[in-house]
């Protein structure tokens, strides 16, 4: 066993804020005291025939030249704590006359996956509760980032409310 693929603790915090006609919504998440194997890293952080031939080594503050072989090392395992704001909505109450048509209208903006505060030099953060690679029923393997994790995307939303 190398590491903790088990977070000491996970938090989150939401809360909304109103000034005037302007209204905010934001969320954030994040977690504490896990690491990840960072797969990313050992499989292009090595000197094997198959990397090297193929151009893919890549030589960064943390590169070996002594890693010979694709394989788990505890060189690779890092620290995942991180902090991210998950969602944040920010909207505008457009003043309306009494008695017209329309009773409400609202303009937002709002953004998923904005920031992610980390050390991590992986591709995400998140915590790991089983490993889905080979056997996608393994939960006795928490810890891992395996090289078919996705980048997370970042989304923006503009949109109207409107109320008759």
């Amino acid at each position: 066993m190398i590491g903790n693929g088990l977070p000491s603790a996970t938090f989150g915090f939401n809360n909304s804020f109103t000034f005037k006609n302007f209204d905010m919504n934001i969320f954030f998440n994040g977690a504490l005291g896990h690491e990840l194997l960072n797969s990313y890293r050992g499989f292009y952080e090595n000197n094997e025939v198959t990397t090297i031939n193929n151009w893919n080594i890549v030589n960064t503050k943390h590169y070996d030249p002594s890693v010979t072989k694709a394989n788990v090392n505890s060189i690779h395992v890092e620290k995942a704590d991180y902090i991210r704001l998950n969602n944040m909505s920010i909207g505008y109450n457009v003043p309306m006359k009494s008695g017209a048509a329309i009773r409400n209208f609202r303009l937002y903006v709002a953004g998923q996956n904005l920031f992610t505060l980390t050390n991590y030099t992986g591709v995400d953060p998140e915590v790991r509760y089983q490993d889905t690679d080979p056997d996608p029923d393994d939960g006795l393997s928490p810890g891992i980032e395996r090289r078919s994790t996705y980048f997370t995307t970042r989304t923006f939303t503009f949109g109207v409310n409107l109320g008759f």
